[in-house]
């Protein structure tokens, strides 16, 4: 379990997505974790209210909210979250609403892609 400040009281995160990626003279910002976090279930999956927000954890880090760019909260659920494992560093946010955004520096900064698809449902994306 996880507590994180705000509206999101305890929240218990999966590791979603990770990428593995040293950067010289930073052991601890080897390994990074991505998860989607909602206030609760019927928020989640409510249409334009799910008060959403996209964390992460790095080596011993706590987990931390991203913002950089995404819109706090996120009214959408997050509900794809990928990392290009031939890119270090870029991650990739499908909203249910159909919005995608990218981020280039493990989710510091974020910006949203300029195309919309239709929705995204428990939805499986891969790089190639």
């Amino acid at each position: 379990m996880v507590r994180l400040a705000g509206q999101y009281p305890v929240v218990h995160l999966q590791r979603s997505a990770r990428t593995t990626h040293r950067p010289p003279g930073d052991p601890f910002r080897g390994t990074y974790w991505y998860a989607s976090i909602a206030p609760g279930a019927l928020k989640a999956h409510s249409e334009h209210n799910a008060q959403a927000a996209i964390v992460r954890a790095s080596g011993v880090a706590p987990w931390q909210i991203l913002a950089g760019g995404l819109p706090q909260p996120l009214n959408s659920m997050p509900y794809a979250l990928l990392t290009d494992p031939n890119a270090p560093g870029d991650v990739y946010a499908g909203l249910s609403n159909g919005e995608v955004w990218h981020s280039t520096d493990h989710g510091d900064t974020w910006h949203q892609l300029p195309f919309r698809l239709g929705s995204i449902r428990r939805t499986l994306l891969a790089l190639p």
